[in-house]
């Protein structure tokens, strides 16, 4: 009896052992977890208590997974003597970099920029297609249209001789090997000058961790993380990851109603892991929760660290892809089931843009006002039966109209200018024709009250306007002043969307085409009235003498003078593209094995043994594995089977 009471205190004793490393395992940075009755620990370099095995009881097994950058794992055994290795299967992973360091890849700067520079440079020189990031982002267009047959209008280049298919075939190349800049293997290091090495969730979970003890119990509830992993194992540039780092800190800040500009901070020497503090941005953890439950992947950690990582920030998702986080944020998930989101987490009433209006607390009701809005917007959406001249002419208010843009072509245009605390309020009013007389502008040139009838017809308006920290945010409506997800395009379209949707969507248009501001505009209207024979009575035309004001092209450059200085804080410089698009953009295109290795952390032969290993994944996305590429959507779809077949939520013991 003696001796089964001694045994049963001895189990206890361990479960009670094994309970508290898991729960101090954040002070020794040791993280374990329990499977089936053994103790898993994930740091190989701490060794285990040689003297009385921790309490455990003889012949008890340790299994500890391997360091990082390495699979397999060490088997320890309780013995007299304490922990003794069993045996050790602990093996270097090798990544791509390492196996393929003689092979030469098609690169931007060596095969390229030469053709670009032979070929499309005499029509192209303004648009800086010569530049990596241009290049990159029109890599899928140019290949099109390269390829086409010359007597075709898109056929480039024109008027000079047409690349030969070995030309062509660079370009396939370039694109095949993920669009790089220089030939990545050589030497083997990382654009930081550290050797390359593949870095995976562990990776990612391990260096958090370690940030989360930086910044202390108190700041853990209100810090959250985006992570670049995927784009530092595609080997990108310093210059793209930069521009995706602009892209995080231009989407923070454009949600923000702070005064103070801030920059998320790196955690790492890869520059891969960048820590976001909610609170210097205005939001709190309310805000993180319906961005996660709008996002993509869904990727939770049960890893040992995951969990850690979840009970000290509160949050199910602590941490997303940098791309996926300016996606989601601005308004890229719709929720509409087959098409874009197939999460069963996403909610409908935060959908596209509508998301985006709720972090910035905008009202996207009927009939409800907003102090940041203008006076004429305010009252837009509060009154149908304005009175243009009774509760409009008092307001400082400076009008502009034109016959067709870039983006409504052949329509009339009319662009109202305001003044609020912050800075100034554009809002635009456009029609999608100009079938019916009310929506001739020259003739009806006033908002509402012309003749005095309330007799303007337009569809959608686009409201641009100051936010304390200097930023631009965007507001899409209808013709009463309701929040849109999109413009109609029968009004108005994206003209500079690569290959993509042409519907205008809040706030992914607004930032593409306006990503160095507001855009000059010139007045049409007041030159066609004023002194000019009319139609008009005389109190029409003295409002549009007084309202039609002629300004120069410095009215938008003043206007756009807090917005640059927050820009250049910001890091996003002038005339380059604009950081949040050239992330989404990136994301939205087909992906090829190296892309979506990258994605999990895994190499690609890696990804490659797995999915080869999983029925689920290999029946979806079967194409990688003989050079195709799946589309984003494939991706999304994909994903949640990745995560459990290929076991990326839990601790890689040995797989």
């Amino acid at each position: 009896m003696k001796d089964k009471k001694a045994t049963k205190y001895a189990q206890l004793f361990l479960l009670v052992m094994t309970c508290l490393a898991l729960t101090t395992s954040w002070f020794t940075g040791c993280g374990g977890s329990e499977d089936d009755g053994v103790l898993i620990v994930d740091e190989p370099d701490v060794k285990p208590d040689l003297q009385d095995c921790s309490g455990s009881p003889l012949g008890a097994t340790r299994d500890q997974i391997c360091e990082v950058g390495y699979k397999g794992s060490v088997l320890y055994v309780c013995t007299d003597d304490g922990w003794v290795e069993k045996s050790n299967s602990c093996e270097k992973i090798v990544d791509e970099c390492e196996t393929q360091s003689t092979e030469r890849r098609v690169n931007f700067n060596e095969d390229i920029k030469p053709l670009i520079e032979k070929y499309c440079m005499n029509c192209h020189a303004q648009n800086q297609l010569n530049t990596y990031p241009v290049a990159k982002q029109w890599a899928n267009e140019s290949i099109i249209r390269i390829n086409l047959n010359p007597g075709n209008l898109e056929f480039m280049p024109k008027n000079i001789a047409p690349l030969d298919s070995d030309e062509r075939g660079l370009w396939d190349s370039w694109r095949a090997n993920g669009l790089v800049e220089e030939n990545e293997c050589v030497g083997g290091k990382d654009p930081y000058g550290n050797q390359f090495r593949t870095l995976d969730v562990p990776y990612i979970e391990q260096e958090i961790l370690k940030d989360l003890f930086v910044v202390g119990a108190n700041d853990q509830p209100l810090t959250r993380y985006a992570v670049l992993f995927h784009k530092y194992n595609l080997r990108s540039s310093l210059q793209e990851m930069d521009y995706f780092v602009d892209g995080i800190n231009k989407t923070l800040n454009s949600i923000s109603q702070e005064r103070k500009l801030t920059q998320v901070l790196q955690v790492d020497d890869r520059r891969s892991i960048y820590r976001v503090d909610l609170e210097a941005f205005g939001l709190d953890a309310e805000d993180w929760d319906k961005i996660e439950r709008q996002e993509f992947f869904n990727f939770e950690s049960n890893t040992v660290r995951g969990r850690q990582i979840k009970d000290l920030t509160g949050a199910r998702l602590p941490w997303l892809h940098a791309d996926n986080l300016i996606f989601t944020t601005l308004g890229g998930n719709t929720c509409i089931d087959g098409s874009t989101s197939t999460t069963d987490r996403c909610d409908k009433n935060l959908r596209g843009a509508f998301l985006y209006y709720d972090l910035l607390d905008f009202p996207i009701g009927k009939n409800r006002v907003d102090s940041r809005f203008s006076d004429l917007v305010n009252l837009q959406i509060a009154y149908t039966g304005l009175n243009f001249q009774r509760e409009v002419d008092n307001f400082d208010v400076t009008f502009m109209g034109f016959f067709g843009s870039s983006i409504s072509l052949n329509k009339n245009r009319l662009l109202v200018r305001s003044e609020i605390d912050d800075g100034t309020f554009w809002t635009s009013f456009d029609t999608n024709g100009n079938a019916i007389d009310e929506q001739n502008l020259f003739e009806f040139p006033l908002l509402v009250e012309t003749q005095g009838e309330a007799i303007f017809e337009f569809q959608a308006s686009e409201s641009i306007f100051s936010l304390p920290n200097g930023t631009h945010a965007f507001f899409l409506s209808d013709a009463l002043g309701t929040a849109q997800d999109f413009a109609p395009l029968d009004t108005v379209f994206d003209n500079q969307e690569p290959g993509f949707d042409p519907t205008i969507r809040a706030a992914f248009s607004c930032f593409r085409c306006h990503a160095d501001g507001l855009l000059p505009a010139s007045d049409q209207v007041r030159d066609s009235i004023v002194g000019v024979p009319s139609d008009l009575i005389r109190e029409d035309i003295e409002l549009v003498e007084a309202h039609y004001k002629v300004v120069g092209n410095q009215l938008f450059t003043t206007d756009n003078q807090d917005l640059r200085e927050a820009l250049n804080f910001l890091k996003n410089e002038p005339g380059q593209p604009d950081s949040v698009n050239y992330t989404a953009d990136r994301m939205r295109k087909d992906y090829n094995l190296a892309e979506v290795a990258a994605h999990t952390g895994l190499t690609p032969a890696e990804f490659l043994r797995r999915m080869n290993s999983s029925v689920v994944v290999r029946n979806q996305i079967s194409q990688l594995a003989t050079g195709g590429k799946v589309s984003f959507q494939q991706l999304v779809n994909t994903y949640p089977d990745i995560i459990v077949d290929f076991r990326l939520d839990q601790d890689p013991i040995d797989q």
